[in-house]
């Protein structure tokens, strides 16, 4: 190994070796392993795609592309309860506006999802986890229909707003708090029109990720790539508007406090959608927010 060589594989390991010797609270060992993430993606994938295709600046079509798409792998009739009362929501919301409504189970995705023959294969053996998958199954189904993602946790409250968040061609949730180096944005709503660049390569490196690899390096590696991805597209991304993903994420942890109006009510002003989560405990107790919305004056 030359020196060049070898003082570049320190640099890329430097961070590694930090964070295997790091005794630091859990949030800097979480953003050191991101690090690591970072620059290893950034060496091995991004900067050889864009060697290889240029970063194409987005058309200004103006089209709406007005599909709404929910997954839950199972179907939804095995879904837990909060997860129907979430589909529910969505689907109430975007019937309002006019969009079309698309449930999809494992069978469905299978059918409109043209993957490489490889992420059947390693989705099957276990080496591409749930949760990755379910990020490759977004981004296939945007390049090539279209539409809004929107994950089966999402509870939607009743509002005139939703369609205005569709305007571009590009809508996700941002991460704008202080900790935004190496994630920049939200995936579980995600809307865009088809063929979008910046999704696309985003796709086509993840695809070239699992096509080598047999192991997840991050858990966020979708959002990981997508911050190198977007960050190519300099002022294209940068003239996107921008929702923080800091409010509806709010009543997420307040789900099993004790349920209190006036806080539900400041919640609410601040926004209509709610990013939830499935896993509830075998007890939940009385008075909660849980209960609140579970119950069937929040489910009409």
């Amino acid at each position: 190994m030359n020196i060049r060589k070898f003082k570049r594989n320190m640099r890329l390991w430097r961070p590694q070796l930090i964070y295997l010797l790091s005794d630091k609270e859990t949030e800097v060992r979480e953003l050191l392993k991101e690090q690591v993430a970072q620059k290893y993606l950034l060496k091995k994938y991004v900067e050889p795609y864009y060697e290889k295709h240029k970063a194409e600046i987005i058309d200004g079509e103006q089209k709406i592309y007005k599909t709404c798409w929910i997954y839950w792998r199972q179907g939804l009739e095995n879904a837990p309860d909060i997860v129907k009362i979430c589909v529910s929501s969505i689907k109430k919301a975007f019937q309002k506006i006019g969009w079309d409504i698309n449930i999809l189970d494992i069978d469905a995705v299978k059918r409109l999802c043209d993957f490489p023959e490889y992420i059947w294969l390693k989705y099957e053996q276990g080496i591409i986890p749930e949760a990755q998958f379910s990020d490759l199954v977004r981004l296939q189904l945007l390049v090539n229909y279209g539409g809004c993602w929107v994950d089966s946790t999402v509870l939607i409250k009743e509002s005139d707003d939703l369609e205005s968040l569709f305007k571009e061609q590009l809508f996700v949730f941002r991460n704008l708090g202080a900790n935004k180096e190496y994630i920049n944005i939200s995936n579980w709503m995600i809307y865009s029109q088809k063929n979008n660049h910046i999704v696309k390569d985003v796709r086509d490196i993840l695809f070239e990720y699992w096509r080598k690899e047999n192991v997840l390096i991050e858990y966020y590696l979708f959002h990981i790539v997508f911050k190198l991805v977007s960050d190519r597209y300099g002022s294209v991304w940068g003239k996107l508007s921008m929702y923080n993903n800091t409010a509806p994420h709010m009543l997420q942890g307040e789900l099993f406090n004790e349920y209190s109006q006036s806080k539900m009510d400041a919640i609410d002003k601040q926004t209509f959608i709610h990013k939830l989560y499935w896993k509830v405990p075998k007890k939940v107790a009385k008075g909660t927010f849980y209960e609140v919305i579970m119950s069937d004056e929040i489910r009409s």
